[in-house]
Formats: structure tokens, sequence, C-alpha cells
């Protein structure tokens, strides 16, 4: 599903190719890297203590000069093409990470870091085979048991107040009430490149919170790609990642290692609604909308959730500037509504 602006798209075709082949040198690299150098004079990932820097440290033996010849990461923090040229004999190695590079692509490469540049093969493996594990574990636990699914709308917590100690699926902003939750068992899901892990003060802030609500969560379910970043938060708290794919008519398909949903970019779609139907007959959902109004109304939250223009500063970026958001959630309810229909489990609060 492409759901960005034609226009945005028309005129950033080489960049988005750009991306597609940084992006394929990346999850196909067989090299792992401890150090890196920066292109801009402002090391953001150095200043925001970016979750990386345990296991990525600034790279001194490398400058301006010998950087083609240094074998570490060049990260690419303000792109444009007469910088990229000048360092494409070091294509290999380059990583482009500019928040407003084009949409998610330049945090999507950031994210891959820590899965694809810092660790090896086998240490991926053991983060799927952990990962599974949680998975396994969480559908033992919850079988044969009514799960309720909830969103961050403005009815989230009427919605909560009516769960009834059930188990209980919450999402992004949710973590900030999760204290004031009676569940028997809560599973916290979040995803966003923008607001959950990029190098942005509203990201980082917001993993500091997790963090600091870790005992009341019991389960967190995210993308295979940020476990590394969450690792490390230093948390107990069993983590379950997942992988999405285009391919596929199936929200969820459960292999050996790996948990694949099908790609559709919303938490509730691509997360936690298939972990849900595929270890639970009894579904109850609400918070949520499952028709579209207007744009306004679908970005009403919860007053205890998020405060009013709280998240505007993100329409600044290309993240959601490039987006067509007419698009995004035609398809969004398209998702949404066939899940509902195809599975009878799922109920409405």
């Amino acid at each position: 599903m492409w759901y960005y602006k034609l226009s945005k798209t028309i005129k950033n075709v080489s960049r988005i190719t750009i991306y597609l082949i940084i992006s394929y040198i990346q999850k196909n690299s067989e090299t792992t890297y401890k150090k890196y150098s920066t292109t801009s004079q402002k090391n953001e990932i150095e200043e925001n203590k970016y979750y990386f820097k345990k296991n990525l440290t600034i790279c001194d033996e490398c400058d301006i000069s010998t950087r083609l010849k240094c074998v570490c990461l060049i990260l690419i923090q303000d792109f444009n093409f007469k910088l990229f040229f000048k360092n494409l004999k070091a294509i290999k190695r380059l990583r482009i990470i500019d928040i407003n590079f084009f949409g998610h692509l330049g945090l999507n490469v950031l994210i891959n870091i820590g899965f694809f540049d810092i660790l090896n093969k086998e240490e991926r493996v053991l983060l799927k085979k952990e990962s599974m594990k949680n998975y396994l574990q969480l559908k033992k636990t919850l079988s044969n048991k009514e799960i309720v699914i909830l969103g961050n709308n403005k009815n989230f917590t009427k919605s909560m107040k009516i769960s009834n100690n059930r188990p209980l699926f919450i999402c992004n902003d949710s973590v900030k009430e999760v204290k004031n939750i009676n569940s028997e068992l809560t599973v916290l899901s979040f995803g966003d490149p923008m607001f959950h892990f990029s190098p942005h003060k509203t990201a980082i802030d917001y993993l500091k919170i997790v963090k600091d609500n870790k005992n009341y969560i019991d389960f967190i379910i995210v993308p295979i790609n940020t476990l590394p970043i969450l690792k490390q938060l230093d948390m107990n708290t069993k983590i379950i990642g997942v992988t999405s794919s285009n391919r596929g008519k199936n929200f969820i398909t459960i292999g050996e290692l790996d948990i694949v949903t099908k790609k559709t970019h919303n938490i509730l779609t691509q997360y936690m609604l298939p972990i849900a139907m595929s270890i639970s007959k009894s579904i109850f959902l609400g918070a949520v909308s499952t028709s579209k109004t207007n744009n306004d109304k679908l970005w009403q939250y919860d007053e205890k959730l998020v405060k009013k223009n709280e998240k505007s500063f993100a329409f600044g970026y290309s993240f959601f500037k490039d987006r067509n958001f007419k698009n995004y959630y035609k398809q969004h309810f398209k998702f949404l509504n066939r899940i509902i229909k195809e599975n009878e489990n799922i109920k409405l609060l």
C-alpha cells in the first residue's frame, strides 16, 4: 500500500530509488559495525543519547578526508545529492537517516541500524527465538480467554472501565494510563517510526514512559527490527517482535521463527488484531473508529492520553507532510472492516 501524495512521490523518485538501494544493502550486509562517522556537524545521535550509543560509538579514526578509507558506518543526517555522490564509493557503508528524507524512509534506515548493522545473523536469530518463546507463552496464558483491544480515541476511558478485568491489549499513548488499568494481563503495542523510534524528543520521552511503567506491562508487541532499541531500556518485560510483509493474503502467519503479519501501516490492523486473533476466539474491540467521517475526528484522542495539538508538530516533517491521508484512511478502514467481517469472534464494545 502506497499512501504518499502522487506529486510528492514523482518529485522524490530519485530519493526513493536511493532508499531502495541503501535498504537492500543494509538488510543483506554480512558486516557488523561497532563505530560510525557522521557527515553532519551537528551530531544529533550523540547529543540525544540515542539508543544505539551503547553498541555503536563515534569513530575517532577517520575524518572528512579519510572517511572513505575507513570501515565504519557513514551516517547522512542532512541529505543532499552532492553529499551522497561524494560518498558514493562507500555506498555499502552509507546509511541515510535524515528524518526529512522522504516520508518514513529515512527513519526506516535509522531503525534498521540496530537490527541489521549492529547484530549478526546468529544474534538476530536469537532475538527471533526469544520473541517466539514470548508469543507462545502469551498464547498459552490467554488460551480460551476473552481479550479486550482498545484504541486511543476519545472513548478509551469509557471502554477501559467496561473491560471488566479481562486481558487487555492497548497501544501507543495508552501507556500513560497503564498503572490505572484494572486487568489480569496487559499487552502494550507500539511501532510508529516518528512518535516512538525517531531521534525526536517525543520518541525519546515516550520510551522513557514505557520504561517507567514496565511493572504494569506484561507483554510488548513491536516491529521485530525495533527489539535492539527496546533491549537498551533494560526492561524485564517480555517482548514479541513482529515481521510485516506486503506479500500474502493472510493477516498473520506463524512460522518456525517469524511471526509475519500483513503490512497495513496501522498499529491496530498490523499488530494488535492479528496477534489477538491468533490466540483467542473471543475478542472485544473498543475506542476505535470503523468508518471515516473526517480527519479531524479521527485525530481526536482521549484527553487523558493526548493533549490537544500535542502531535501536530509531526505535520511539519515529511513523515506526515508527504502523506495522502485520504488514501491512507481508505485503506485502513478497508483492512479493519475486512478483519471484523472475516472474524465473527470480534465484537465491538
